[in-house]
C-alpha cells in the first residue's frame, strides 16, 4: 500500500460555542486533539473502540489545551476521540487503517 494519511477524522460537532474539541491526524500514526473551554476539573478524554473499551484515557488538567494519541499500535479499526467535560459527551470518528 501507499503512504498517506492513514487516518481520517469523519466527524463535525455542533454543540456549545464555549467548548472547543478539534480532532486531527497531521503525522502519521498519531490522533492530535486541542481543546478550549474546558471549565470542569474532572475532564477527561479518551480513545474508545467501538465495543466502548478505553484504549487511552487522561484527565484534562487545568488549562491543557493539546493531547496527542500514539497510534503506532492500535489496530485498524473505528475509533471514538471521547470528551467528557463541561457535564456533556462529545465524540469524534477517526478511522486507523
Amino acid at each position: 500500500g501507499g503512504e498517506g494519511d492513514k487516518i481520517k477524522v469523519l466527524t463535525n460537532d455542533s454543540t456549545s460555542k464555549e467548548l472547543v474539541f478539534n480532532v486531527s491526524s497531521e503525522r502519521t500514526g498519531s490522533v492530535e486533539i486541542d481543546l478550549s473551554g474546558v471549565q470542569d476539573s474532572l475532564a477527561s478524554i479518551s480513545l474508545v473502540n467501538q465495543r466502548g473499551s478505553a484504549i487511552f484515557y487522561e484527565f484534562v488538567k487545568e488549562n491543557q489545551t493539546h493531547f496527542s494519541f500514539d497510534l503506532s499500535k492500535v489496530k485498524p479499526g473505528r475509533y471514538y476521540v471521547k470528551l467528557n467535560a463541561n457535564n456533556e459527551i462529545r465524540m469524534k470518528l477517526i478511522v486507523v487503517a
